[in-house]
């Protein structure tokens, strides 16, 4: 029975990393396209004047990176919920393997009399790997997070701008003169 559930436990693993790995080369590149693209705006706005028309319109920038952000944001809820699913069962794999034992505690070193060397060698490569890949997805992911929430906020003060050059355009333009209406009472 344990050496079915270590089995069982090995190939999630093996099937979850190369997902880990695949996972942290978008994150690692989206964070690469966010840094330019904040550098790029910072550029872009020693150079601007927010009160010209030019300023109401979304540039093709502006636009591909907003197509990015929706992409990464789907990529990212898909991918996170495949992880939750894997972590899940690799939970009550271990949950399972700590009652087929009887321990509380999950730890490699119990599958030691289980598997032989070389097996348990791969199993502790693999999860070895594993942790590692999840770490460092966490750590990029929490540094992307801000650099997003930080965009969104800029986004929502440029619009708030813009809602303000447009009212302020329509404060000072001509009223919109209308003819009095004529009733005829004679019929």
């Amino acid at each position: 029975m344990p050496k079915k559930t270590i089995r069982a436990l090995l190939e999630i693993y093996q099937r979850l990393l190369p997902q880990c790995e695949q996972h942290l080369a978008v994150l690692t590149e989206y964070n690469k396209v966010l840094d330019d693209y904040q550098t790029s705006k910072q550029d872009k706005k020693t150079l601007s004047h927010p009160e010209t028309a030019d300023a109401l319109v979304l540039t093709d920038q502006e636009e591909i990176f907003d197509a990015l952000l929706q992409k990464f944001s789907e990529t990212r809820a898909q991918t996170f919920v495949g992880f939750k699913s894997n972590i899940d069962k690799t939970s009550q794999l271990k949950n399972e393997l700590c009652q087929a034992i009887g321990v509380l505690q999950f730890r490699n070193e119990l599958l030691k009399s289980y598997l032989s060397d070389a097996e348990y060698r791969q199993f502790c490569e693999v999860h070895d790997a594993l942790r590692i890949s999840l770490d460092k997805i966490r750590e990029i992911d929490q540094q992307i997070i801000p650099k997003i929430q930080t965009e969104l906020e800029s986004v929502k003060i440029e619009l708030f701008r813009i809602r303000g050059v447009k009212k302020m355009k329509f404060a000072y333009g001509s009223p919109v003169s209308r003819e009095p209406r004529f009733i005829d009472k004679s019929k």
